[in-house]
Order: C-alpha cells, then structure tokens, then sequence
C-alpha cells in the first residue's frame, strides 16, 4: 500500500486461522471441543458448506456405531479380568456380595 507520502507500509502479519485465542470477535473457542469433528465443522474456516455437511454426517454416524466399539473395548477388558490369576477371588468378592443382597441372612 502506498501511504500520502509516497512511502510503502509493510503488510500486516498473516493471521493463522487457526488461533482462537486472539479471536477479535470474542465468537471462537478458546480450545477445542472434546468431538473434534464437532470442531471442525462448526468453527473450521475454510471449509464450504458442503464440506461441512459431509463432517456432520460423518460425525453423526461416528456417534452412532459408538456403542457397538464400546461394547467391543468392553468384552476386551472382561476377558483379560477373566484371565487374570485375580478372576478366582473376584468371583467369589462379588458372588458374596450379590448373596447379601439378593438373600441376606435372617436375623436371629
């Protein structure tokens, strides 16, 4: 840019889209969301609007088969418990501890 007085003025530093914490308009987060295709769709500049749609049906079905993964990491955990040298006395922790409470002792 030319200034009045014939002098050049240097550009002003290339701001990264990407630093929300000097977010002039106060609407950007500060960091970013646990969901990081929440993130991305709803905060990413660039993207167009169809990319964004194609995010959120992502994300979407992303949340969807959550359950199905989770119940896989479960029964993963289960086995390994069951195969621990522990399996044995947990067992019997908790059969003791259903017992109670499922028919507990009658007082004399």
């Amino acid at each position: 840019m030319a200034h009045a007085s014939g002098e050049r003025r240097p550009a002003p530093p290339e701001r990264d889209v990407w630093d929300f914490d000097e977010d002039e308009a106060g609407g950007g987060p500060k960091l970013p969301e646990e969901n990081l295709l929440y993130f991305l769709e709803k905060y990413s500049p660039t993207l167009k609007s169809w990319q964004r749609e194609i995010l959120r049906i992502v994300r979407h079905l992303a949340q969807y088969f959550y359950p199905q993964r989770q119940t896989k990491s479960d029964e993963r955990r289960l086995r390994q418990l069951r195969a621990s040298p522990h399996a044995g006395l947990l067992r019997r922790l908790l059969r003791n501890a259903l017992e109670s409470v499922i028919m507990p002792k009658p007082s004399a």
